[in-house]
């Protein structure tokens, strides 16, 4: 199967990806996170996949940055930087911003927007709290897009809701 695999454009070492959820420059590389399913080459165990690069051409795939959790999969959203720790997430102690991931949680017949963190420039990811970040109860109601808005002095999000 590698020879169907692009030879200049990322794509994972195997299995199924789909969606780019974030495209970060943070602690000296870019990093992609997308669609993933860890297990097979099948829609299922949606996870976010990882993998970094200096220069955008040569890609590195890590483990799973955000890994399926029983019960809820990790269904797309994107990754920011948070440059001026706006958000609290990040420590003096970091060494750099923290790296601010907002993504769907997909369960039983329910989604809703939750936070991860990666304190390390994008590396190593923890979930935020268990509880999500923005509800509204839906079955439909997922893909939140973050951005800074300069003007404002704020963080936006746009969530689909079909």
């Amino acid at each position: 199967m590698a020879a169907l695999r692009p030879r200049v454009h990322f794509t994972a070492r195997r299995f199924w990806l789909n969606d780019p959820n974030g495209l970060v420059f943070a602690g000296g590389r870019y990093h992609v996170f997308f669609q993933h399913n860890p297990r097979a080459g099948n829609h299922g165990y949606m996870s976010w996949g990882h993998a970094s690069s200096v220069d955008l051409l040569r890609w590195e795939e890590h483990e799973v940055a955000l890994p399926w959790r029983e019960g809820r999969d990790v269904f797309s959203g994107s990754a920011v930087v948070d440059w001026r720790n706006s958000s609290g997430l990040g420590d003096a102690e970091d060494g750099g911003p923290p790296v601010v991931a907002m993504f769907t949680g997909n369960g039983f017949y329910h989604q809703a927007q939750y936070l991860a963190v990666s304190r390390d420039g994008g590396e190593t990811w923890a979930f935020g709290p268990p509880e999500p970040v923005l509800d509204e109860g839906k079955q439909d109601f997922r893909d939140p897009k973050v951005f800074w808005y300069a003007p404002g002095g704020s963080w936006v999000s746009v969530v689909v809701h079909p």
